[in-house]
């Protein structure tokens, strides 16, 4: 069976334990790091691919704009999961930026 994992970074909502700023900025880090131990698991156990979707600054919602950099953090510490874009901003995004192969590793099948 092949499974992979989507990732939609959804921080913790209000009320945070610190004022704002801080609390945004600690919940943010937090489930950037939850990311990582998770994806570090998912390798170990055989997932295939970490997806990733892109949001921008959404209340509520997720919180990754820039999905490349994370799927670049989750390729640094794989050794077997490829890595993909689920969603990408086109707004935002060149032309060819969608279009281009997101895979951190080489197929193997």
């Amino acid at each position: 069976m092949k499974l992979d994992m989507l990732f939609e970074l959804q921080p913790k909502p209000k009320p945070w334990t610190l004022p704002h700023p801080y609390g945004q900025r600690d919940a943010e880090q937090r489930v950037y790091f939850e990311a990582l131990e998770q994806v570090k698991l998912a390798d170990k156990l055989g997932f295939g691919t970490v997806w990733c979707v892109e949001h921008h600054f959404r209340d509520g919602r997720s919180a990754c704009p820039s999905n490349e950099s994370v799927l670049a953090a989750f390729s640094q510490i794989t050794d077997e999961s490829a890595s993909g874009s689920g969603s990408v901003s086109c707004r935002r995004a060149s032309s060819t930026r969608p279009a281009s192969p997101k895979r951190s590793r080489p197929s193997t099948s």
